[in-house]
């Protein structure tokens, strides 16, 4: 998504905003995502070991990237001038680096 769409990755929130103990995720944002006018695509993967650009890891592995990913959808907002901004809600780490668990809806997420 970096080399292919132009994405940015950051990491959420800034290591100047993190409190004790809590951690941070990343989000990929494509580098209009702070001036475009026209519209934006927020996407947000499935849960579990999914990681960012995919719906689902088991679509990916029996159909084909096309269905199971976000490449597509990336793709369609580019081509049409929107921004993209990807949110992973199922990876969070701490500033060094250790995974974090985070509560989300009541769920725990590893």
């Amino acid at each position: 998504m970096v080399e292919e769409y132009g994405l940015q990755q950051i990491m959420v929130p800034f290591e100047d905003e993190l409190k004790s103990g809590a951690g941070q995720t990343p989000i990929f944002k494509s580098e209009d995502w702070d001036t475009n006018q026209k519209g934006a695509l927020l996407l947000i993967q499935g849960s579990g070991d999914v990681r960012p650009g995919c719906w689902t890891r088991s679509v990916c592995i029996k159909d084909n990237i096309e269905l199971g990913s976000m490449l597509p959808d990336i793709q369609f907002a580019k081509d049409n001038g929107f921004s993209v901004l990807i949110v992973n809600p199922n990876y969070t780490k701490d500033v060094n680096g250790n995974r974090v668990d985070s509560k989300v809806d009541g769920c725990v997420k590893h």
